[in-house]
């Protein structure tokens, strides 16, 4: 009896260390967003300047980033519940002015570092006609597209879904329609 109210409690106190995690849509997992209220106000004042209209608004903290990764247009989300001295914050949430979800990554100073928007069609006509003599050409591009950019140079990196069977790749684009990653998803 003593044991099996020592196993209870144990697990108990364990569930609630633990942090409140959500799964994604990659199978992987995040934590449970952040109260605005614990955002900085240079990050969230920044955020309203440049969205005043938005809804689903989710904020997440995020450790580390680097701005002159080659490389930065790959996003993995590694956010985190540490909330000693996080490095950045993120806010996804969707634009009321086009209606489409978005991601940004601010600085705790309040700069913004980058964004990712999921696009429809059509994309720019570079990065169409790119795709359109790839390797990948007869494969089914998926519907989720998303356009990337970093604050510092505004240059422009459209990401594609494609796949074929079992196999699935994530082509990058730049806006002037060279390839610069095919990662295999497979």
């Amino acid at each position: 009896m003593l044991a099996s109210c020592a196993l209870v409690a144990m697990l108990v106190v364990n569930s609630f260390a633990q942090s409140p995690m959500t799964s994604t849509k990659e199978g992987g997992k995040k934590p449970t967003g952040i109260d605005r209220k614990t955002v900085p106000t240079e990050v969230t004042d920044t955020y309203v300047r440049e969205y005043p209209s938005t809804t689903y608004e989710t904020w997440y903290y995020y450790p580390g980033y680097s701005d002159t990764d080659e490389e930065w247009y790959i996003y993995t989300p590694s956010y985190t519940t540490v909330t000693d001295m996080p490095g950045y914050y993120v806010v996804e949430f969707t634009s009321s002015k086009d209606n489409m979800p978005y991601t940004a990554i601010y600085s705790k100073e309040g700069k913004k570092m980058r964004t990712y928007r999921s696009i429809g069609d059509p994309l720019p006509k570079a990065v169409t006609d790119a795709f359109n003599k790839s390797t990948y050409k007869s494969w089914t591009l998926k519907k989720d597209k998303e356009e990337m950019w970093r604050d510092s140079d505004k240059k422009k990196v459209y990401k594609l879904t494609v796949e074929r069977g079992k196999e699935k790749h994530l082509l990058y684009y730049q806006e002037d329609g060279k390839l610069l990653k095919d990662k295999d998803r497979s």
